[in-house]
């Protein structure tokens, strides 16, 4: 399904004039990583302070072991960092199609701004979220 839908914005792509697909990329480029800025700055740094509050709690029992101490920390922030997959998504989907439609000549037809869009939320979804997978 992935080897189509690239092959898919290949022959899109060929139909077009260059400067789209740079266009394209670029804004994909930027929004993601925006979007890593936004939630590293948002919910990564929230994420840091409750790890922290949990630890100092904790801490202060006798008999730690740390691989529990760990594995409970983990345990309490991870439906919280499944949220920055859904939320980078939010804004890629947001953010892609706006900046895509001021930087396209006015003149662009419907179908080919729709199509532009939608590869630019995909490529930038890809990229926010193959970095927040990662991190």
């Amino acid at each position: 399904e992935k080897k189509l839908q690239v092959e898919l914005e290949q022959a899109f792509f060929h139909n077009q004039p260059p400067s789209l697909r740079r266009t394209v990329e670029f804004v994909a480029e930027r929004v993601g990583s925006n979007c890593v800025k936004y939630i590293r700055a948002t919910l990564v740094t929230e994420l840091v302070k409750r790890a922290e509050t949990l630890l100092q709690y904790k801490i202060t029992e006798d008999n730690i072991n740390h691989n529990e101490l760990l594995d409970y920390v983990c345990s309490q922030l991870y439906e919280d960092g499944k949220q920055a997959l859904e939320k980078g998504r939010e804004y890629c989907t947001k953010k892609g199609p706006e900046a895509v439609r001021v930087l396209l000549p006015e003149e662009t037809s419907a179908v080919v701004l729709h199509n532009a869009e939608s590869i630019t939320v995909g490529l930038a979804t890809e990229k926010a979220c193959t970095w927040l997978s990662a991190n």
